[in-house]
C-alpha cells in the first residue's frame, strides 16, 4: 500500500516505467490502483491534444468568416437584382457554415417568408433562430409579423406579447398588438351592422 501512495507522488514518466512491473508481479489487488494510474495519466495527454487541436480550428474559423463575408456580399448583389432564389440558396450556405448563429437563421427565415412559394418553410427557421436565442425580442417580433401576414392571429398575438415581456419598450410590437385588436373588432362590428342594420 505504501508503494501505491508513492506512485501517486511520482511524475508521469516514472509511473509509465513502474506500471509494467506491477502487472508482472501483482495479483488482482494491484490491478485496481493501476487502472486509477492509467486514468490519471490520460487526463493531461487529452488536455494537450485538445489545445493542439484548437489551433487549426481558429484557422478554419477565419476561413469560414471569410467565406461567410463573401456569401453575404453575394446575397446583397442577388437581392439588388431581384434574384430571390439565388439569395436564398446562398443564405442556406451561410446557415450551414454558421449553424449556431441566430442572426443568419433569422435572415434565412425572412428571405423565405417573402418568397411566394417557399414561405411555409420560414416558420421552421424562425423557430430554429429562437432556439439559439430565445430571449431576442426582435426575433419574437419578426415571427409575430410572419404569423400576422399569414392570418394566424392567435400565434401573432402570442409572439408580440412575448416580445413585450422581454422588451416592454418595443413600440412596434405594441402597435402590432393594437392593430390586431382593431382588426379583430372590425368583423364583429360588421356582423352587428349586418344583423341590426
Amino acid at each position: 500500500l505504501q508503494v501505491e501512495d508513492d506512485s501517486h507522488a511520482v511524475g508521469e514518466e516514472e509511473i509509465i516505467a513502474e506500471s509494467p512491473s506491477e502487472t508482472d508481479s501483482a495479483g488482482y489487488a494491484v490491478d485496481e490502483p493501476q487502472s486509477e494510474v492509467l486514468v490519471t495519466e490520460r487526463v493531461p495527454v487529452e488536455e494537450e491534444e485538445s489545445t493542439e487541436a484548437d489551433a487549426p480550428d481558429s484557422n478554419q474559423s477565419e476561413e469560414i468568416k471569410g467565406r461567410v463575408g463573401k456569401l453575404l456580399y453575394d446575397i446583397k448583389i442577388r437581392n439588388a437584382v431581384n434574384d430571390k432564389e439565388g439569395a436564398i440558396s446562398l443564405m442556406y450556405e451561410v446557415v450551414e457554415l454558421m449553424p449556431q448563429n441566430a442572426k443568419y437563421e433569422a435572415k434565412l427565415a425572412e428571405a423565405l417568408a417573402y418568397h411566394p412559394v417557399l414561405s411555409k418553410k420560414a416558420e421552421r427557421h424562425f423557430r430554429r433562430a429562437l432556439s439559439l436565442d430565445p430571449q431576442s425580442a426582435d426575433l419574437h417580433f419578426r415571427l409575430g409579423r410572419y404569423y400576422q401576414n399569414y392570418k394566424m392571429r392567435s400565434r401573432a398575438v402570442a409572439e408580440f406579447k412575448t416580445t413585450l415581456r422581454i422588451d416592454p419598450g418595443h413600440s412596434k410590437a405594441r402597435s402590432a398588438l393594437v392593430e390586431l385588436k382593431g382588426s379583430s373588432d372590425k368583423p364583429m362590428g360588421q356582423l352587428f351592422k349586418k344583423i341590426f342594420g
